[in-house]
């Protein structure tokens, strides 16, 4: 068993925390710093891909410019994770940054990578508003012509990695706040239809692929957790290929669900017949070892509600060290510090999906 939460508190947080000043890795291009050995509490790592039976699989998204190089940000993430979501490699503008055709170096090198470690990887983003190429989003496109376009880019990237990479969040945050669907490039010119027509290419060009819808701020109910049900049910009705919802879970001290709230919507999406993963977690908190305490107990929420829902197959934490965030390292939001010490919530994380 790995220690509570409260066994960490009885020995204080700042103990925890108070490891000595910590030296450089050799390779200046790793910015990220190592810490004596120490024992650290582990998720026991099984292999595969994530298959929502037994305990979830415990993933985090990485940058492949830290993790290809030897040194403390790979031990750490090979130490305690089987499952891998590329943070930027597979979005459209590394993957097509010109109309000419397709550049797939790094993220080749870095599947490869990852099988050649028995590492499972998540595809992530086939269809988003975001990192969308200029020559996309500035050219003046017919509907025919941006669909034909959308179909050959899907149909290139999931045939290219078809065996390797065995699940895609395919259309990626594609509601508002309010539950309409975004105004992106692909809404306006395509329509609400390209939702289940990337699903629907997705699954032509790789059949044994899990594809996902992934998004924020379904974790509390609202307008949005409303529509992102009636858009899935919708979906699962008419028979489009859809195996599971992404809860990125991107939480803070004030928008955090109770374990309660958590588990009735994880329950609700897994009664459409789909797998409920949490996709993109973190916690951004304030200074002071008092807040690591809370962002301990929200890493515990989330983490006992997937493991309770069998059709939670996989965790995920957007990043694993605070050194390398896109919420900046100021915000401290993930299980290790920036020099790579287990914080309260990794220990939270332990204690709830350890054996």
């Amino acid at each position: 068993m790995f220690p509570s939460l409260a066994i960490v508190l009885t020995l204080g947080v700042a103990g925890l925390l108070g490891a000595r000043a910590l030296t450089r890795d050799d390779d200046p291009g790793v910015n990220v710093e190592r810490h004596e050995p120490r024992p650290v509490p582990a998720v026991t790592k099984p292999g595969g891909a994530p298959s929502g039976a037994g305990r979830p699989v415990l993933g985090a998204a990485v940058e492949w410019a830290l993790l290809r190089e030897p040194g403390s940000y790979q031990r750490l993430f090979l130490q305690h994770y089987s499952s891998l979501t590329p943070e930027n490699a597979m979005k459209m503008d590394a993957l097509a940054p010109t109309p000419d055709g397709f550049d797939f170096r790094s993220a080749d090198a870095l599947v490869r990578w990852a099988l050649d470690h028995r590492i499972a990887v998540h595809g992530h983003t086939l269809v988003w508003h975001r990192q969308v190429p200029a020559w996309v989003t500035e050219r003046d496109w017919t509907r025919g012509e941006l669909r034909a376009y959308l179909k050959r880019y899907i149909t290139a990237v999931v045939r290219h990695f078809r065996g390797r990479v065995r699940s895609w969040d395919v259309v990626n945050e594609p509601l508002t706040a309010r539950g309409s669907l975004r105004r992106s490039i692909w809404e306006r010119v395509l329509g609400p239809g390209y939702v289940a027509d990337a699903l629907r290419w997705a699954h032509a060009a790789d059949p044994e692929a899990r594809l996902y819808v992934n998004e924020f701020d379904l974790e509390r109910f609202g307008p949005k957790s409303a529509a992102m049900y009636r858009l899935l049910r919708a979906l699962r009705r008419r028979q489009v290929p859809l195996d599971g919802i992404g809860l990125q879970a991107h939480l803070t001290p004030q928008w955090r669900p109770t374990g309660r709230e958590l588990r009735a919507i994880m329950r609700r999406y897994a009664g459409l017949g789909l797998q409920v993963d949490i996709s993109e977690l973190d916690v951004a908190v304030g200074p002071g070892d008092a807040a690591l305490v809370e962002q301990a107990s929200i890493y515990r929420t989330v983490a006992a509600a997937c493991r309770r829902l069998p059709q939670c197959g996989r965790f995920t934490t957007w990043g694993f060290t605070d050194a390398s965030t896109w919420l900046g390292s100021a915000q401290r939001p993930l299980p290790f510090s920036s020099t790579g010490v287990p914080k309260p919530a990794w220990l939270a994380i332990a204690d709830e999906l350890g054996p």
